[in-house]
């Protein structure tokens, strides 16, 4: 009986052994180490070139970066173990083909939280052109317009013209814009690729004609109304029925002149020189119906320094979004511009580092090479802050609008000594 006893026995120790262990804690799984979900699409990705996302912390050291061959989904993740900060930079870098040189365009986003954007390219594809030939082009007939949704030509030139055509049955608007009695316009619908349009001046109707006062007198400008044919969409082509530079006399108005009846909404955009200071633009662009005022953003600017990839300054006024440029000339010739955009408060800004796979494949090409171009204040219209703009730029669930792109904007140009390029848009 004492064998029995003592099998049992042995048998029941490692029970209550096993009754004694502390409970297994399941491992706690790792720290989310994702910054940014960026969907690129609608050919943003210019082939054969690529385009670039990379992220920073506020100090503009790289976190993150990643190279775009082509359009599609990317995840661009921190470091594993290193916590990821409530707040960062966002710079996206696209290509274009600028005359016979490269540009590089790079776009920075401050004060940005992880997110899931969508970015879209802005031109879309050709399906072909179209021919426009003339009849009966009078002599002096001084500049004329051509145009498609999505793509313009503004000539003096008698010979025929081809347009671009981006989807097929879209209309083509042919303008003589200064005619003794006034401006004339034809309008053929519904071409396709390939089409002859034979556009006979004698032929051509009176277009209709709205003004814009503006603030001061002015002798040059630049100034473009353009027409949307239906409710407008983020995809919607704009087509441009008025260009205006001003003819040197000085005017305190914006005549407009377009096809009466064709578009259910404009866009105006309009860039007027500061008569008190050379280096200054006012700009004022809206959706919608076109305005009977121009709307002058009353700001100040102060430029403390502004030396390499660095600018402080001071603003007052009342503003939402900061924007500064930075431009420069690669060592391939390649067009550099540089946009930060930031918050209303902002006093200093400086561009981020360079992630080693942009620096490697532009040899030579370095941030401390930039010079600052121009210093610009926005004020949207319809959303009250800057993390709104930067929702309205590239969020997918923002509300899609015309009205997210409203603004009054105001812009400083360095003055002599900072080399100086055009406005990139």
């Amino acid at each position: 009986m004492k064998k029995w006893h003592t099998i049992w026995l042995l048998a029941f120790v490692p029970v209550l052994l096993a009754g004694c262990k502390k409970d297994k804690q399941p491992t706690p799984p790792p720290p989310d180490t994702t910054l940014m979900e960026v969907e690129l699409y609608n050919h943003f990705v210019p082939q054969p070139l690529k385009s670039y996302l990379f992220v920073s912390d506020h100090a503009g050291k790289v976190i993150a970066a990643t190279e775009c061959a082509a359009d599609g989904s990317y995840v661009l993740m921190g470091d594993e173990g290193v916590a990821v900060p409530e707040t960062f930079q966002v710079s996206i870098l696209h290509f274009d083909i600028y005359w016979h040189s490269i540009l590089l365009n790079i776009q920075t986003f401050q004060q940005v939280s992880r997110d899931s954007w969508k970015i879209g390219g802005s031109n879309p594809d050709t399906i072909g052109t179209v021919k426009v030939e003339y009849a009966n082009l009078p002599d002096g007939h001084g500049a004329i317009l051509l145009s498609t949704p999505g793509y313009y030509n503004l000539t003096a030139s008698a010979n025929p013209s081809k347009l671009n055509l981006y989807r097929n049955n879209d209309p083509v608007l042919v303008k003589q814009q200064k005619h003794a009695d006034g401006p004339r316009y034809f309008w053929i619908d519904q071409v396709v690729p390939g089409q002859l349009v034979p556009v006979d001046f004698n032929a051509m109707v009176p277009a209709a004609e709205q003004s814009t006062s503006l603030p001061f007198d002015v002798a040059f400008c630049e100034a473009s109304l353009s027409g949307f044919q239906q409710a407008f969409t983020p995809e919607s082509l704009p087509m441009v029925c008025h260009i205006d530079f001003g003819n040197g006399q000085l005017q305190n108005f914006i005549r407009w002149s377009f096809p009466a009846d064709r578009f259910t909404d404009f866009q105006t955009e309009i860039s007027l020189p500061d008569p008190l200071a050379i280096d200054n633009r006012f700009i004022d662009r809206s959706f919608g119906p076109i305005p009977a005022v121009f709307n002058k953003l009353d700001v100040g600017i102060d430029i403390v320094s502004g030396a390499g990839p660095e600018v402080k300054l001071n603003t007052s006024g009342d503003f939402n979004v900061l924007a500064v440029k930075f431009s420069d000339l690669g060592p391939g010739e390649e067009l550099l511009n540089w946009v930060v955009y930031t918050s209303d408060t902002t006093t200093q800004i400086r561009l981020p580092e360079l992630p080693a796979m942009i620096t490697d494949f532009f040899t030579g090409l370095r941030r401390d090479s930039m010079q600052l171009e121009y210093v610009e204040t926005r004020q949207y219209r319809d959303f009250q802050s800057y993390g709104e703009f930067v929702g309205a730029m590239y969020k997918p669930d923002f509300p899609a609008g015309p009205e997210r792109l409203n603004m009054h904007a105001y812009r400083k140009v360095v003055p002599q000594g900072i080399r100086s390029f055009l406005m990139s848009r």
